[in-house]
């Protein structure tokens, strides 16, 4: 894995690499190292996926659904339907966006939110999430394909913020530097790059939400060594937990120090004239944390593309930022934005997503802080507009749909309701020949969008 190292006049040492194992590759901008930057050069990325809707239609098994990530930045790599497929992944998206939008003041984005959750709105007292793979598919019939963005899947994309993740305390490899704080390494996730920082300033605590360094250092040479390594290698531990997190008053877990940008009002409380060392020090008023030196990015257009073998690209269907506004706005369940295309010969179709950015809450962090948070180096991996490439691998064959969900959608009602006669229904159903298989969430909904929304989308099974 190459990493890459940025030294600052203070003399910290960052590490950029991705926390998934893959390099991080591609056009970076060096000239980029703030929000100013960005405005001014308002640099373009553009990251391709390549997506196995096939795998996605059954359901998450442990894999990832789509591949090329070389490149991801917080907003490509969260627009991919990948992360919707990993709990954990998924469930620290989802916290962080819930926070960042009650930062914000998006009440009615906040609510939406909520109705993802398992438990409803009560599922954000102890966020609980595990509904939220993606239903997004691409089906292929006789002669046609159909693309579903589902309306769950662009909200959760409507507007992507940077995370904060802290990972552990990492000790120098020599020895002798083993006995002073400062040659420790603070590692942190802002998602998906995996950051490192040495342990030796007041700022970067806050920066991160760990205990104040000065006060550390203390503790570190008059014997306190072991509580230190102890409170930082319980957040190492915290998986084997299950999920120890809650929004409710109470002593604060491992996990939620781990997340204290999330978590940030639960450990203030918690340690009102708290006298122990071992706190977190959050940032004071004015100031945020290093994902809050960031900026969000809201999603303009969702864009059906037919790329060529030969690099030529045509736009078949573009929904625009009012389209999506539309969108958020109807609550049925079969919401969404649904293309029919004729099959092609050669090339690919793909689902492109367009995202701009959108001003940090804070911009004052200065070029030292910057350059030894590793700051300057996620901005120069960004671009004011983040163009995202879902390139369908694979389609799910629409014969393959399993029985029960014909059966669970109740479609042979739906079809009689339609004008269907009694040979045309039949010969329609027994196209459907897996009586096996259980109904996936997207096989289901898969269901309901061909068969219940109207006879465009019903064209693909002729």
């Amino acid at each position: 894995m190459r990493k890459i190292f940025i030294t600052s006049a203070a003399a910290l040492l960052i590490c950029g690499c991705s926390v998934f194992g893959s390099k991080i590759s591609g056009s970076v901008d060096e000239n980029v190292r703030n929000y100013d930057d960005l405005e001014k050069i308002k640099p373009l990325k553009h990251v391709v996926f390549e997506c196995d809707f096939n795998k996605a239609a059954r359901g998450p098994s442990g894999e990832f659904f789509c591949s090329g990530n070389e490149n991801a930045d917080y907003v490509s790599y969260f627009t991919s339907i990948t992360y919707q497929a990993l709990p954990g992944t998924s469930s620290d998206y989802l916290m962080n966006l819930f926070r960042q939008l009650e930062l914000d003041g998006r009440s009615l984005e906040k609510s939406a939110l909520a109705a993802y959750s398992s438990k409803g709105a009560d599922g954000f007292k102890t966020m609980d999430f595990d509904k939220t793979e993606p239903v997004t598919f691409a089906v292929e019939g006789v002669k046609k394909v159909g693309i579903f963005v589902s309306r769950r899947d662009v909200f959760l994309r409507n507007r992507i913020y940077p995370s904060l993740k802290l990972l552990s305390l990492e000790a120098p490899e020599e020895k002798e530097g083993k006995d002073a704080l400062s040659e420790y390494r603070l590692k942190y996730a802002v998602y998906p790059h995996a950051l490192s920082s040495f342990y030796s300033t007041d700022w970067i605590s806050a920066f991160l939400g760990v205990p104040k360094f000065t006060d550390m250092e203390y503790l570190f040479e008059s014997g306190g060594k072991e509580r230190i390594l102890g409170y930082f290698s319980a957040m190492e531990k915290y998986k084997k937990t299950g999920r120890d997190y809650s929004l409710s008053s109470g002593s604060v877990t491992a996990a939620e120090l781990a997340r204290p940008f999330v978590f940030s009002g639960k450990i203030a409380s918690a340690y009102i004239g708290a006298k122990d060392p071992l706190k977190p020090f959050l940032p004071e008023e004015g100031e945020g944390f290093i994902n809050e030196y960031l900026p969000s990015f809201s999603l303009e257009k969702v864009e059906i593309v037919r790329k060529s073998p030969s690099g030529k690209e045509l736009v078949l269907k573009s929904w625009s930022r009012e389209d999506i506004a539309g969108l958020m706005s109807n609550p049925d369940e079969t919401a969404g934005f649904f293309f029919p295309a004729d099959k092609i010969p050669s090339g690919v179709l793909s689902i492109r997503f367009v995202h701009k950015a959108e001003k940090p809450r804070y911009d004052d962090e200065g070029v030292m802080r910057s350059e030894g948070s590793g700051l300057a180096f996620i901005y120069s991996s960004i671009g004011e507009t983040i163009v995202t490439d879902l390139d369908i691998a694979e389609y799910f064959s629409i014969e393959e749909l399993p029985v029960k969900c014909i059966e669970e959608a109740g479609i042979g009602g739906l079809l009689e309701g339609a004008g269907f006669g009694g040979y045309e229904k039949a010969r329609t159903l027994d196209m459907f020949t897996d009586a096996l298989s259980a109904c996936s969430p997207a096989q289901l909904v898969m269901t309901k969008v061909i068969f219940a929304r109207d006879m465009d989308t019903r064209d693909i099974i002729k």
